[in-house]
């Protein structure tokens, strides 16, 4: 069918008539073989992951179902299979892995410890799922004793959502240990994001905690203002 044409590049008159082994790779051949048998033996195989060879060689991910057809006596005839192309969902596997990756080596692992401060995080990421992306936090120490206090967002999700955000953190700790006003701060933050991506869009609220004087100045950047608890 025409389908199966687009997804294996065989025209009928190239794989009628030929063995489903045609469309095995060398190393898949034994596994395709042991599936047929399991077929014959329960009658039908659901979601089996594999590969595919199409016609001009190029290696595809499927997902393959197969039923075994049988005559008016119960002897089997042949088997039906149906392939489902897996190659976006195995891409989008992929990419989610490398953004959760990059994401997770940039976020602070402990918080840092100052005289008569504590600080504790908690991070709850706000889509589950492939949709793993910008949005971050942290913590550092500054001169003079004081802390800074950053949370986060780059809009979008995926690898170029995380990148950006890996960039707009490193640099924030950056110009935060040069210039002590968090406006200033964030004015410069801001500057550097339009150079970026500018598919990319991003938000920002970073503190300054100065736990001597007990006192906090935040600047914020189009990000919702944090709540204090008492």
């Amino acid at each position: 069918n025409p389908a199966a044409w687009r997804l294996l590049g065989y025209l009928p008159a190239d794989a009628v008539g030929h063995h489903a082994r045609l469309l095995a790779p060398p190393e898949r051949k034994d596994d395709q073989a042991r599936a047929f048998a399991h077929a014959l033996q329960a009658g039908v195989v659901r979601d089996w992951e594999t590969e595919v060879v199409r016609q001009d060689g190029t290696v595809v991910p499927v997902s393959l179902a197969l039923s075994v057809l049988l005559d008016p006596t119960g002897a089997p005839t042949g088997m039906a299979g149906v392939l489902r192309d897996l190659s976006e969902s195995k891409r989008y596997e992929r990419e989610h892995h490398i953004a959760e990756t990059l994401q997770r080596i940039l976020l602070p692992e402990e918080p840092p410890e100052l005289p008569g401060l504590t600080v504790a995080t908690r991070y709850f990421p706000g889509a589950a799922g492939l949709q793993v992306g910008g949005d971050w936090y942290d913590v550092f120490t500054l001169p003079r004793g004081r802390l800074g206090v950053v949370v986060g967002d780059v809009v979008g999700r995926g690898i170029g959502a995380a990148a950006v955000m890996g960039q707009l953190r490193v640099a924030l700790r950056a110009y935060a240990i040069e210039f002590s006003s968090p406006a200033t701060v964030l004015a410069c933050l801001g500057r550097l994001a339009r150079s970026l991506d500018d598919s990319q869009m991003a938000t920002v609220l970073y503190g300054v905690v100065d736990p001597e004087e007990a006192r906090i100045e935040l600047a914020s950047a189009g990000h919702p203002p944090p709540l204090m608890v008492r």
